[in-house]
């Protein structure tokens, strides 16, 4: 549970400085899969996406845990 809020808010918090730069990049960052990604090492945010990819695999590795 902890990976998937820790994920959730890192991607919000990109989703949101996406919305301040450019509404279209917000707007992509929301529908468009993959594309925060490619946001978050085009703005040089590798400190935010380091921290969504941790919450990524804390949410594979406790999945794999329980099953």
């Amino acid at each position: 549970m902890g990976g998937l809020a820790g994920a959730a808010i890192i991607q919000l918090y990109i989703v949101v400085a996406a919305f301040r730069e450019k509404i279209v990049q917000g707007i992509l960052c929301l529908f468009v899969p993959g594309y925060i990604l490619y946001y978050a090492l085009k703005e040089k945010r590798a400190r935010l996406l380091a921290g969504w990819v941790a919450g990524i695999i804390a949410l594979i590795v406790g999945a794999a845990m329980l099953s």
